[in-house]
C-alpha cells in the first residue's frame, strides 16, 4: 500500500483518462447505457501485470491523503466496528483517565479513525459541566493528537438523552511514535465533569493499517 500519491511514472501514460466533472470517476461498457451490447457487461476491469506489487487501486482526496486501496492481491483496509460503554464512574473521571475505544493494534501498525457516534443517556441526575468543554477521540492518551472532530459537553451531558456524531479530521496527521501502534481514546478537555449519574455509548468504526 502506498503511501504518498503516485508519481506521474507510477499513474502511467495517460496520467489522467477523462476530466473529473461533478461525478469522480465514471466507466461502462458503451456510450449509451441503455444499449444492449451493454447488459451483464463488467463496466470496469482492472488487471494488473504479471510482476504486480504496487496497489490495483488507490483512492486519494484533494489533498492527495490516500483513503483507499485494493491491493495487488486482491486485499484491501477492512472497516471494523466496535461499542464501547462507559459508567458514571468513568464519565465523572475522563478528563482524568481517557476511556480506551479501540486497543494498539499492535508493532508496524496503525489505526485509521472512520467516525464514531456517541450516545448520552440521562439517568437521574445532569452532570455539571464546570470547567469542562469538549470530548474528541484521540491517539494514545488525553495528551495525544485528535482525529476527530470535537463535542462540546454543554447541551450534551447535562439534559435529555441525545446523540452526536464525530467525524474525522480533514488535516493529514504525522504517522509517527504518537500513532503507530497507539489506542484510539475517548478524552474530555479542561477538567472533570461532576455530580451526574449518566452514562455514555460510543460505536467506533475504525481500520487497521499495516506499515
Amino acid at each position: 500500500m502506498p503511501s504518498t500519491f503516485p508519481s506521474d511514472a507510477q499513474r502511467g501514460i495517460p496520467a489522467y483518462l477523462t476530466k473529473l466533472g461533478s461525478t469522480l470517476f465514471r466507466a461502462r461498457y458503451r456510450t449509451s447505457v441503455g444499449d444492449s451490447n451493454a447488459a451483464n457487461k463488467t463496466p470496469l476491469i482492472v488487471q494488473g501485470a504479471a510482476s504486480q506489487t504496487n496497489d490495483l487501486i488507490s483512492v486519494y482526496d484533494s489533498a492527495k491523503n490516500l483513503l483507499w486501496y485494493i491491493a495487488a492481491d486482491g486485499s484491501g483496509p477492512a472497516a471494523q466496528m466496535t461499542t464501547t460503554t462507559l459508567t458514571s464512574t468513568q464519565v465523572l473521571a475522563l478528563f482524568t483517565t481517557a476511556i480506551s475505544l479501540v486497543p494498539a493494534p499492535g508493532a508496524g501498525k496503525v489505526l485509521e479513525f472512520i467516525r464514531a457516534t456517541i450516545t448520552y443517556t440521562h439517568v437521574t441526575t445532569d452532570y455539571t459541566i464546570g470547567s469542562a468543554t469538549n470530548l474528541s477521540v484521540k491517539y494514545k492518551d488525553k495528551t495525544g493528537a485528535d482525529v476527530s472532530t470535537t463535542r462540546a459537553v454543554t447541551g450534551f451531558c447535562d439534559g435529555a438523552t441525545v446523540s452526536s456524531m464525530f467525524q474525522p479530521l480533514t488535516a493529514q496527521l504525522a504517522l509517527d511514535t504518537n500513532a503507530i501502534n497507539q489506542p484510539l481514546v475517548l478524552a474530555l478537555l479542561i477538567a472533570n465533569m461532576t455530580a451526574g449519574d449518566g452514562t455514555l455509548k460510543v460505536n467506533t468504526y475504525y481500520r487497521v493499517h499495516t506499515l
